[in-house]
């Protein structure tokens, strides 16, 4: 069986998401698309990774004043920013 095709279309499905993620986040946080690595949004709460501590703290900025709703960290406010390998994380 050849499963080649199959990975390409995983692949093609997994770029597409990726894509449409960045420009969410882009347009959400008002922060240039460039700027997001990567997006990722949970039941609980979401996180988006930026290339710049400018970036993060305009992200950051936007969920002031709310928190985790639900899991383990439910309460928690929201906009910690981490920095790892360059790139910051911030948890919104």
């Amino acid at each position: 069986m050849n499963t080649k095709p199959h990975l390409e279309t995983i692949e093609q499905r997994r770029a597409h998401k990726h894509a449409a993620a960045v420009k969410w986040a882009a347009a959400f946080f008002e922060i240039p698309e460039t700027e997001v690595v990567a997006y990722n949004s949970g039941c609980c709460y979401n996180k988006v990774w930026v290339r710049t501590e400018e970036s993060a703290q305009k992200c950051a900025a936007k969920v002031k004043g709310e928190t985790v709703n639900g899991g383990l960290l439910d309460g928690m406010p929201l906009g910690s920013i981490s920095s790892y390998d360059g790139k910051f994380e911030v948890m919104c």
